[in-house]
Formats: structure tokens, sequence, C-alpha cells
């Protein structure tokens, strides 16, 4: 993962700032869904949704999309202050792959922040399918 890059933070800021400009019409669900298809196309929010998770007490099965509406919903904001918004977390989690250059570096990061929110929901356990049990730091298995 080598995160937003700056060509593609540019291009969310503006279609952030001006919604109508890329999609029509210029709704937060036409942008989701542009959002969606760039990252379908280039990888550039892998890590997004797990970034996002440890903000909420639940979520963990939505989509990045609904995690963020969730949110905004939570704030009470309207359709063109909730594009905005979501351009700042954007810009949030930017700068988190910034400070976090170097794509393991970065995805481990992520990823290890996310297990530790799974850890501590009360759902999560060795019953859960795919549960991951906390690192007890053993040497990893050659294969499963």
């Amino acid at each position: 993962m080598s995160g937003l890059d700056a060509q593609q933070h540019n291009l969310i800021q503006h279609v952030c700032m001006r919604p109508g400009m890329y999609v029509s019409p210029g709704s937060l669900e036409n942008v989701f869904a542009y959002l969606t298809a760039l990252d379908t196309a280039t990888g550039c929010l892998t890590g997004f949704r797990e970034w996002l998770l440890p903000r909420f007490e639940d979520g963990n099965n939505l989509a990045w999309p609904a995690v963020v509406q969730m949110l905004l919903e939570s704030e009470s904001v309207a359709d063109t202050d909730s594009i905005a918004r979501l351009g700042k977390l954007l810009d949030e989690f930017y700068a988190f792959t910034r400070e976090n250059a170097g794509s393991r570096r970065c995805l481990t990061r992520v990823y290890l922040r996310y297990h530790a929110w799974l850890l501590s929901r009360s759902w999560y356990g060795p019953d859960w399918p795919g549960y991951i049990p906390p690192y007890d730091g053993a040497p990893f298995p050659e294969s499963d």
C-alpha cells in the first residue's frame, strides 16, 4: 500500500471541494461511488476502513462509505458539509500515510491498531470467524 499519493490526494480534495464538477448530482452517495471506483482502480484507499474503525464502537461489518456515513450521521451535518468532512477524514488518512511512508510500515500500523480495536470488542473472541489471538511473541509458523 502506498496510501494516497500526492496526485490522488489532490484529486480527492478537488472532488470534495467541488463535487458537482466530478459527479452529477454532487451528492455524498455519488462522491462515495467516485472514490470507490478510484480505489478499485488504484488501491489508494487500502486500509482506510481499518484506519477509520477504531474511532467507533461498532461498524466492523460495514464498508468504508457506510462507516463514514455513520460518523457523519452522528455529527448531523448537511450533505455539502458531509462531503467536506469526508475530505477532512481523507486529509487525515493522507497525513497518516505520509507519516508512515513505506508500504509495510503503514499497513502494519493500520492493521495492528485495527486488531487492537477488534480485541477490545466484547463480541470478538475465539468463537468469531477469522479470530486472530493477541500476538504472544512466539515466532510465526512457516505455513498454516
